[in-house]
């Protein structure tokens, strides 16, 4: 979580970017069990999701001032 934090902190001082959660720099398909498991019992992508989303904007935000509205978060 921390890492695409910072990744997403980098994009929005510069102008934008993508990031692409379960994808090795090779380009390899990983997925996100294991960024699932760090959520914990009964993760999803929703809950996934709704994470990220929690850290970007809203009373839980990690970003000053929020991100709300420049990221978008979608899956394939």
């Amino acid at each position: 979580m921390h890492s695409s934090l910072k990744t997403i902190t980098g994009f929005l001082n510069a102008d934008g970017g993508t990031l692409l959660i379960g994808v090795s720099d090779a380009g390899e398909i990983k997925g996100i069990a294991r960024d699932l498991r760090d959520i914990g019992r009964n993760a999803n992508n929703d809950r996934f999701e709704r994470k990220k989303r929690n850290c970007i904007s809203g009373r839980n935000s990690r970003f000053n001032p929020e991100a709300t509205g420049k990221v978008n978060i979608s899956f394939e």
